[in-house]
């Protein structure tokens, strides 16, 4: 039941009980922090070749900066563009069984226009 609702909300992240953001970061900006009352995961993935061995990492921080969580995995034989979009859904997956899920806003940010 949880990896459907967890599909669901990448999909339609309006079904999250607190907001969620999902926006594109410039990879060539400068980090900033989460506005107030809100947490920013920043969230990235890759693999080498066309479809080669992948992983997926992401850091979340709170509105001064501060490192909250952060996770690194590989996740197997993959494509870039299925790689971004499994390290989106670990920080949902992350978040959502987190204390600060009913509380909080969620900002997911990645640097893929595909994801």
């Amino acid at each position: 039941m949880a990896q459907v609702f967890i599909d669901s909300l990448i999909r339609e992240p309006q079904l999250a009980s607190v907001p969620v953001v999902l926006k594109k970061r410039n990879h060539f900006g400068s980090w900033s922090k989460p506005p107030p009352g809100s947490l920013k995961f920043n969230v990235d993935g890759s693999a080498f070749g066309k479809h080669g061995p992948a992983g997926i990492g992401g850091v979340l921080r709170d509105e001064e900066g501060n490192t909250l969580v952060v996770f690194s995995k590989s996740i197997g034989v993959a494509d870039s563009n299925f790689a971004e979009v499994m390290a989106i859904r670990e920080a949902f997956i992350i978040f959502s069984v987190s204390k600060w899920c009913d509380s909080i806003m969620l900002i997911v940010e990645s640097d893929s226009e595909n994801a």
